[in-house]
């Protein structure tokens, strides 16, 4: 008896890349992108909320979608809570009048250690 699996991922997870590379799984890479797929801009900066919340919108204003990644689960709070804060400060410098028509960002946190009910 076999097991199939089929995993997906624009990066590859260290343990299925080692796995790959030992011959544990087949491995295969696509090496052209999708037609019209845009690459992927990665950038390592000093946390700072605002700044952050202003790339986050200019993405959510052309139709995109940001991911921001964390190498500890506890980092995960401090930076939803600096996030919503800056959310709040931007709306409330628009002003009641402003702040109905501004696209809001919508935010969510996933890590490895979410319940099931999620």
């Amino acid at each position: 008896r076999t097991i199939d699996t089929q995993a997906l991922s624009a990066t590859p997870i260290p343990r299925t890349l080692s796995m790959g590379l030992a011959g544990l799984r087949e491995m295969s890479v696509l090496q052209t992108p999708p037609p019209g797929r845009l690459p992927v801009k990665t950038h390592v900066l000093k946390f700072d909320a605002a700044s952050m919340l202003a790339q986050i919108r200019a993405e959510i204003k052309r139709g995109g979608q940001t991911f921001i990644v964390a190498p500890r689960i506890a980092d995960l709070l401090p930076i939803e809570t600096q996030l919503r804060e800056a959310e709040r400060n931007f709306l409330l410098e628009l002003g009641p009048e402003n702040a109905e028509s501004a696209q809001t960002m919508r935010l969510l946190v996933a890590h490895g250690r979410l319940g099931a009910s999620l």
